[in-house]
């Protein structure tokens, strides 16, 4: 298992995972929560889920990505998260969290399930701002939206 926390990218057993360690969002904006595997060759990325952590190490999914089943999002997600990538490839295992709350905020975890390599994992930090903070703020000063 890979882990890594406050770093761009971690190196796993064969692969890597890109992450940003901090994603800015602004108080009801759509978000983008990256997670990409550089895949080594002849590997695929079978699965991707991504977890939110609770207080006391508790852990809710999200969703869960699959190259053979599809999608799944669970509730209180449902219409709210959405995979940035179209295609079936999952290397780029991003989603979009669509309607920032202040709830949303705090860690996620994303892992990564591949063939014949196993698994491997990304953290990152949710921050959302206020509305009027990321006004001020401006696009492309710190904020990471959805590309329009």
């Amino acid at each position: 298992m890979c882990k890594c926390a406050q770093v761009f990218w971690c190196v796993g057993r064969a692969g890597v995972v890109e992450v940003q360690p901090s994603v800015t969002a602004v108080l009801g904006q759509d978000v983008v929560l990256p997670c990409r595997y550089r895949a080594q060759e002849q590997e695929q990325v079978v699965q991707v889920t991504w977890l939110k952590r609770g207080p006391e190490g508790t852990r809710a999914r999200l969703a869960v990505l699959d190259r053979q089943h599809g999608e799944h999002v669970q509730e209180p997600y449902a219409g709210r998260v959405l995979r940035r990538a179209t295609g079936g490839e999952l290397e780029d295992g991003a989603i979009v969290l669509r309607n920032a709350v202040q709830g949303d905020e705090g860690d996620y975890e994303c892992h990564l399930i591949t063939f014949p390599r196993g698994s491997f994992e990304g953290h990152l930090t949710l921050k959302v701002l206020g509305e009027c903070l990321g006004w001020a703020l401006g696009a492309g000063h710190g904020v990471v939206g959805v590309e329009q």
